[in-house]
């Protein structure tokens, strides 16, 4: 999986890209805890634990429709467990 930034946006949502949401966190992969957050400046010295993703969303339909290829609603939404 990538490396991405977020932002956290509550106690149990973080604001990503959508670019690094489609294909990579695949319904598989959130539910076999393969996806996680790591908090700090430095990924490979978070300041606690990771905490493990159980869902993400991103804009994919109607007028909202994230475009791997323009990158228009590049935005999505990661929930922690």
């Amino acid at each position: 999986l990538p490396h991405c930034t977020a932002t956290l946006v509550s106690p149990g949502a973080l604001v990503t890209a959508a670019h690094c949401v489609n294909l990579h966190m695949t319904k598989d992969r959130l539910a076999g805890g393969k996806v996680t957050a790591a908090f700090g400046s430095v990924y490979s010295q978070p300041l606690f634990p990771p905490i493990e993703i159980s869902s993400a969303s991103f804009p994919d339909s109607g007028d909202m429709v994230f475009d791997p290829k323009t990158l228009r609603h590049d935005i999505a939404v990661l929930y922690l467990k």
